[in-house]
């Protein structure tokens, strides 16, 4: 007898982590501005530019752009001073093996300056890596056995629909535009204060083996004006299209496209004609993920009516889904401010967020605000508030989960003496496989020296049916077939038997 194997390959998650970093940036401030009196705030934005997997390791570079802005004495013109320092990162992640697959990401959680003298300037910038780990491997099933007539084997087999990740692939996206900025009253001589990017699917085509995507670069610009320290925002749409090549995709399968930064260098300058415009350079990885549901049949049991047999079985687990959960903490805390506020200017936030630990029922993380406010003096302040949240999960983490976090709606409004109330939602979301679990036989021996004893051909028994075996296991009690019990009660499952209902048992060689 010869077990029929169906092996599925499929990519599988072992690691999903949030590694903090910090990078420090000292700049001397260009001989063309004056001296530093007071820095108002500082922004960074940061790249990974390569990113590798070691034996236990995963290790990213790239560049931190930080710009610092500031007042000097008798001059009410808000000066910036930017600096871009190298980083190389490295995490140690037991799970990962040079062969495996590496999608990483870094997010700026908060960006701090400190004035070393009037000539120099210091940035400390505060950064989360996230890295995903994926790994080839293959799931074995065993769908059923090639055996002799004479040796009358039954089987018992399930079909189950595991929805397998198939292929994950990385394509470079590059965008270069000029953006000539439209209302506002924005001059070239303006300061960039922060500005972002998202990349959007509008619409995307799955062939075989070929993903079309179309979409747009959404660009977010906040403009601090140099005079008078008003802001002014301003939101632009890049389009793109881009075609995947893809060796394992089919018309049917399931695509998940995520986009990760490469390159963002914003810049506000003069335009051909003079007007003030917006350079962008920018690059992102498309990450696609590929999935596929796949039906598998899997040999749960089975038996011979003529020998004696021996199993062995084994646990199966066939992913079929995801299960998305959402646990929200609301932010409500009042800070004093290093100068008495007056005026809330702008607002943003970032988090941060500790993995928690299979069997963890809580979730752990911070939101990093920075608020911009103006002062008794008309003067312009920046405030760094670190906030630690918890949520209770609905359920205990488990392995193979993904975890994400953001702030939703942060506002900061002035309250007593100057005092500012920051407000918020932080929002954990919890990605957690659907998994189908099931026996199969992994091995069976018949032994053709231990014959079984059956009635006489002919011979029937009569039961009463108690509403909670299978037709299957009264086959497999009396040593004779499913497919005889249905044909002599004609009937074609146990639904259509009622407890206490007399049903045949019958033998026949």
């Amino acid at each position: 007898m010869e077990l029929l194997k169906n092996k599925v390959n499929q990519y599988t998650l072992v690691s999903d982590g949030v590694y903090g970093q910090e990078e420090t940036l000292e700049t001397i401030v260009p001989d063309v501005n004056p001296d530093v009196l007071r820095i108002i705030c500082a922004s960074s934005d940061i790249c990974v530019k390569e990113k590798s997997l070691q034996t236990g390791k995963v290790r990213a570079t790239g560049e931190v752009r930080s710009r610092i802005f500031y007042t000097a004495e008798g001059d009410s013109t808000i000066w910036q001073v930017e600096g871009v320092t190298p980083f190389s990162c490295t995490a140690d992640v037991p799970e990962a093996g040079p062969d495996d697959t590496l999608i990483a990401f870094c997010e700026v959680v908060n960006a701090q300056a400190s004035l070393v003298n009037p000539r120099k300037l210091s940035v400390r910038t505060r950064y989360c890596l996230h890295a995903q780990v994926y790994r080839q491997d293959t799931v074995e099933f065993v769908e059923g056995v090639e055996c002799a007539a004479e040796d009358g084997v039954n089987t018992l087999v399930q079909t189950v629909q595991p929805l397998t990740l198939v292929g994950l692939h990385e394509r470079r996206l590059a965008i270069n535009e000029e953006i000539r900025i439209t209302g506002g009253n924005v001059l070239p001589t303006d300061r960039l204060y922060r500005s972002g990017v998202t990349w959007v699917t509008e619409d995307q085509k799955v062939l075989t083996n070929k993903i079309m995507l179309r979409g747009s670069a959404c660009v977010r610009a906040v403009i601090l004006s140099e005079k008078d320290g008003s802001l002014s925002q301003h939101v632009y749409n890049l389009p793109f299209a881009q075609i995947i090549e893809s060796d394992n995709t089919d018309a049917g399968d399931e695509v998940t496209v995520s986009y990760l930064l490469i390159q963002k260098e914003i810049r506000l300058t003069a335009g051909a004609d003079g007007a003030a415009v917006l350079q962008c350079s920018l690059a992102a990885s498309a990450q696609t993920f590929v999935s596929r549901r796949v039906s598998v049949n899997v040999l749960t049991d089975l038996y011979s009516t003529a020998h004696n047999c021996e199993l062995e079985t084994a646990e199966v687990v066939a992913r079929t889904g995801d299960e998305r959960q959402n646990m929200t903490a609301l932010i409500s805390e009042t800070v004093q401010a290093d100068y008495p506020a007056v005026r809330v200017v702008d607002v943003a936030a970032a988090c941060e967020y500790r993995r928690p630990t299979p069997g963890d029922t809580s979730a752990v993380g911070w939101v990093c605000f920075q608020v911009m406010y103006e002062t008794t003096t008309g003067g312009l302040c920046c405030l760094n508030r670190k906030i630690e949240v918890e949520v209770q999960l609905d359920k205990a983490f488990a392995k193979g989960t993904r975890l994400h976090m953001e702030c939703n709606d942060p506002q900061a409004t002035v309250v007593d003496e100057g005092s500012l109330c920051l407000t918020g939602k932080a929002v954990f979301t919890c990605v957690s496989p659907v998994e189908q679990n099931c026996r199969q036989v992994k091995g069976c021996r018949i032994n053709k020296q231990s014959c079984k004893t059956r009635p006489r051909r002919g011979t029937l028994i009569l039961r009463s049916y108690d509403g909670h075996d299978t037709i299957w296991q009264i086959a497999k009690k009396y040593n004779t077939t499913s497919a005889d019990i249905l044909a002599a009660n004609k009937i074609t499952g146990e639904s259509e038997l009622d407890a206490g209902r007399l049903i045949i048992i019958p033998f026949s060689r």
